[in-house]
């Protein structure tokens, strides 16, 4: 009978350590992309900070910190907060303190048809967005097996009564491949972009180190430079950016983009307000064709920026 009690005590001590493995245990880092208005492309790193006592339940404290560069004045801006989240048995909820809720972020014992209402809830159209469960399975990374779901996610606008249709993976301890419901601004959107996360970049924990998707081969604390007039510039020799003024696809091209030395890496579009447009990486052949098409007619600003950080700009009238 004693041994019989013993078995039962070490499965239960088992089955308790695979539960606090499902999500942000001690040491799980995880970093994503973040964007800002007026903001240079940066990053959002979560970190596993301890548990506190909300509501007589034990939760998982988050430390979430932004790095990126505000184009109003060029500076870095770093931010840093905590949020709060409680797991049990496979279902991730959120604690608000302005209405004392746990809202629910993943469910990761959900079957096929099964769907949860988006957070925030803070206006009436992203109340009613859901998330909605089209497939479950299981993944195996680094040796450890994990649930995953795919999902189709509708995400309203305030300003709209029809949503942001995306698809995505759950993955248990992790989280969405693509869509950050920790920052929650991403998917049902405010009139701008505001501040959100995107896809995971890098994810860290006790079993699992540093894995990283497809979606993004930037480092895990990578953010964009500013356009300065202190950056070193590249050679202008051999680069076009053409027609300008452009209609509809902008042609960017340049023998030194296929220079053996340092190649461009990236290339970013800003309208005149400093507003970040888009974020491209370089084609290996040093061509680009951008659609430019749907942009607002007006001026923006073309910027290259190459492995060493130097950088070329040029303005280009959208008509």
């Amino acid at each position: 009978m004693r041994k019989l009690i013993t078995l039962i005590g070490l499965f239960l001590s088992f089955y308790n350590v695979g539960l606090a493995q499902n999500w942000f245990n001690a040491g799980t880092i995880l970093h994503r992309p973040y964007h800002m208005d007026f903001n240079l492309p940066g990053y959002i790193k979560y970190t596993a900070n301890g548990t506190v006592t909300v509501n007589s339940l034990t939760c998982q404290q988050i430390l979430a910190e932004t790095k990126c560069v505000y184009l109003g004045n060029m500076a870095t801006v770093t931010n840093t907060y905590n949020i709060i989240t409680h797991h049990n048995n496979g279902l991730v909820t959120r604690y608000f303190p302005t209405s004392n809720t746990f809202d629910t972020i993943y469910n990761f014992n959900a079957v096929v048809g099964d769907q949860w209402s988006l957070t925030p809830k803070s206006y009436t159209n992203c109340a009613k967005s859901k998330v909605i469960v089209n497939a479950i399975g299981t993944k195996t990374i680094q040796g450890v097996t994990l649930k995953w779901l795919k999902v189709t996610i509708n995400g309203f606008p305030f300003w709209s009564s029809s949503p942001n249709v995306y698809t995505d993976t759950i993955i248990e301890r992790m989280g969405s491949i693509g869509n950050d419901f920790l920052s929650g601004f991403n998917l049902c959107k405010w009139a701008t972009d505001g501040a959100y996360g995107k896809w995971i970049r890098c994810y860290s924990d006790s079993q699992i180190i540093n894995y990283k998707n497809n979606l993004d081969t930037n480092a895990c604390d990578f953010y964009a430079t500013p356009v300065s007039i202190n950056e070193s510039k590249i050679n202008q020799g051999g680069i076009s950016v053409y027609p300008n003024p452009v209609h509809d696809y902008l042609i960017v091209k340049s023998d030194y983009l296929n220079s053996q030395s340092t190649k461009v890496s990236y290339l970013t579009i800003f309208n005149s307000y400093g507003k970040l447009i888009i974020t491209k990486k370089i084609n290996p052949d040093g061509k680009m064709i951008i659609n430019v098409g749907d942009y607002p007619k007006g001026i923006y600003f073309i910027k290259l920026t190459d492995e060493d950080l130097k950088t070329y700009t040029q303005k280009i009238i959208v008509e």
